[in-house]
């Protein structure tokens, strides 16, 4: 008795898993995907300091490739900061519905201090993880994380110099 108990149970998972694996919600890789779009970012950083961010910037994706080139900037009462960034990026699933990312790239960043009027220049190394998506009006949308390593050159070589920046952000493309 208990094997043909265990033999329909084992059965109607089969049954279930293969009726749930026709329904529509099921997400299909696609491979042609193509989408541009330019977006408005808010975020946070450098983290642990919860400073506010805002950025503006335009986003290509085709197939498993992407580019991201953005403006972003963050103020407080001493001190502001703007950063350029370009980033590669690469789609592990692509599908417009919903799908996660990781980049790397170059960005530069310039700091102003409000009191004494001085200038500081820093280029850094970025990278991001992310998960980019559609609304259900069909807007894109992403959220995404980035580590960016302060590097100066010495001596022909790539040195990390102060502590790595770390930014979140929510993107709105239009």
């Amino acid at each position: 008795m208990k094997l043909k108990t265990t033999i329909l149970a084992i059965a109607a998972m089969f049954c279930g898993s293969a009726a749930y694996a026709n329904e529509p919600t099921q997400v299909e890789v696609v491979s042609n995907v193509q989408t541009s779009f330019p977006y408005i970012s808010i975020g946070l950083g450098p983290l642990p300091i919860p400073l506010p961010l805002a950025g503006a910037g335009y986003r290509f994706q085709q197939g498993n490739h992407g580019f991201d080139a953005s403006l972003n900037g963050t103020i407080v009462a001493y001190a502001s900061a703007i950063q350029a960034k370009a980033m590669y990026q690469y789609y592990f699933k692509p599908y417009l519905a919903s799908q996660f990312y990781a980049g790397a790239g170059p960005s530069l960043i310039v700091g102003f201090d409000h009191d004494d009027h001085s200038t500081d220049t820093l280029g850094t190394v970025g990278f991001a993880l992310g998960q980019q998506y559609q609304n259900a009006a069909g807007d894109n949308r992403f959220f995404q994380a980035d580590l960016d390593l302060p590097v100066t050159t010495e001596h022909m070589r790539l040195c990390v110099e102060r502590s790595p920046i770390i930014t979140v952000k929510y993107g709105f493309g239009f």
